[in-house]
């Protein structure tokens, strides 16, 4: 976990130097290929069996594309036009909305059911960001 939120820091600060330089489309692009060029090897030398097995339709050609383009693609170049908008701390308040509309669409679809673990945790997250926000308030009123 802790490597998780080292990483998100990095990546927040080097996107918001990047975001003032170059357009979101452009900085998605070059990650996207610095990403493809470590990854993929490193797939391959160490777990070569795992395609063997695949039946390779077009189906899941649909799924690989539809990520790919829409959970990976679209996603960071929003997360980048947002960075560069609202500035990292507004932007990665947001990020941490994600989970909370994803759990609400898939109980609105039927693919979810809440437990009470997950309102727990979901609740949670919210009185996070209120708190975070609401400390935001409190200083900029300060100031006036």
């Amino acid at each position: 976990m802790a490597g998780a939120i080292i990483s998100a820091l990095i990546y927040g600060v080097l996107l918001k130097k990047l975001a003032d330089r170059y357009n979101s489309y452009t900085i998605v692009l070059w990650q996207s290929i610095f990403g493809l060029m470590f990854f993929i090897p490193l797939y391959f030398s160490l777990k070569p069996d795992d395609l063997s097995h695949l039946n390779i339709d077009y189906k899941l050609i649909l799924y690989i594309l539809g990520l790919a383009i829409f959970s990976t693609s679209l996603a960071y170049i929003f997360f980048a036009s947002a960075v560069r908008e609202l500035g990292i701390s507004k932007a990665m308040v947001f990020a941490n909305l994600i989970p909370l509309f994803t759990a609400f669409f898939a109980f609105l679809l039927g693919l979810e059911l809440f437990s009470t673990r997950k309102t727990i945790g979901i609740l949670v997250v919210v009185i996070g960001v209120l708190i975070s926000q609401y400390n935001r308030k409190l200083k900029i009123h300060r100031k006036f």
